[in-house]
C-alpha cells in the first residue's frame, strides 16, 4: 500500500539515492505529514506533491508545483529565513567537499510556515538531497514535512482524554451513590450555596421555613453530609450552583 501510494516519488529515484527504508512508511502511517519532490535540474520545480499538503495547510496543490519554490519560500517566517538558509548553505558545502560520505545523511530543518489562513505552524522538513550515481550537481531534492505542533496538540489531547476516560471508569467505585435530586432541591441547593439564610430562601421559594429545613434535611441525607458547611462544600464540588 505505501509503495502504492508514493509510486509516483519512488518511479524518480535512483538505487544510490540511499533514502530511509522506513521514510515513506511513516509518512504514510502520520495524517500530519506531507511529502514532496523537488527537480532541481528543471528550475527547482516541484514535481511531486503530496494530495495531503491542501487539507494540511489550506494551499492547493497547484500553487507550488506551478511556480515551485519561488513559492514556498515567501511562506517560511522572515525570523527563520537566515538559520534556515545558512542550514542549506552548509548542508551543500558538504555535498562539494571531496571523499564525503555517501549517501548523505538527512538534513532536517525546523521553521514556521505561514498557513492559508494566515497562521504560523512550526513544522519539521527532513530534506534528502538526492545525486544520480557519479554525479556532484544535486538531481532531486525529496523533503517531508511534519506538522509537529499539531501533532503534539492531538498527542496532548489523546492523552489527556485517555486520563479522563480512566478516571471517570474508576471513580464510580470510590464515590458515593447519591440519588437524584429533585427540582426543588436543585433550587434550595442554588440558595444555600449562595448563603441565603432559611428565613430569605423560604421568602424567594414562597413555602414554608418549616418546608426549607425539610428539604434541607434531606439534601443531608442524599448528599450523606452532616452539616450545612458540608452540604455546601459537597455541594460547589458535585454540581454547579450559578
Amino acid at each position: 500500500m505505501t509503495l502504492q501510494k508514493y509510486s509516483a516519488v519512488i518511479e524518480q529515484m535512483h538505487p544510490d539515492y540511499g533514502v530511509r527504508e522506513d521514510f515513506f512508511e511513516s509518512a504514510a502511517a502520520d495524517d500530519n505529514t506531507c511529502i514532496f519532490l523537488v527537480s532541481c535540474l528543471n528550475q527547482e520545480r516541484i514535481i511531486y506533491l503530496e494530495d495531503s499538503f491542501e487539507a494540511l495547510t489550506g494551499y492547493p496543490p497547484e500553487l507550488l508545483t506551478e511556480k515551485g519554490l519561488s513559492a514556498w519560500f515567501p511562506l517560511i517566517h522572515p525570523d527563520d529565513m537566515p538559520l534556515l538558509s545558512e542550514s542549506i548553505i552548509k548542508s551543500h558545502e558538504l555535498l562539494a567537499t571531496p571523499g564525503f560520505a555517501r549517501p548523505f545523511p538527512p538534513l532536517v530543518l525546523e521553521y514556521r510556515f505561514k498557513l492559508a489562513n494566515h497562521a504560523w505552524e512550526r513544522i519539521r522538513e527532513t530534506k534528502y538531497l538526492l545525486l544520480l550515481a557519479g554525479e556532484v550537481a544535486i538531481d532531486k531534492v525529496l523533503c517531508k514535512l511534519e506538522f509537529i505542533e499539531r501533532r503534539d496538540s492531538e498527542e496532548s489531547c489523546s492523552r489527556l482524554l485517555d486520563f479522563a476516560v480512566a478516571y471517570k471508569e474508576k471513580k464510580p467505585s470510590n464515590a458515593k451513590a447519591v440519588p437524584a435530586l429533585t427540582e426543588r432541591e436543585m433550587e434550595i441547593l442554588r440558595l444555600i450555596g449562595q448563603g441565603l439564610s432559611t428565613k430569605l430562601i423560604a421568602d424567594k421559594c414562597c413555602i414554608s421555613i418549616n418546608t426549607v429545613e425539610t428539604h434541607r434535611r434531606h439534601l443531608l441525607e442524599k448528599l450523606q453530609v452532616k452539616n450545612s458547611m458540608e452540604l455546601i462544600k459537597e455541594a460547589s464540588r458535585r454540581y454547579s450552583l450559578d
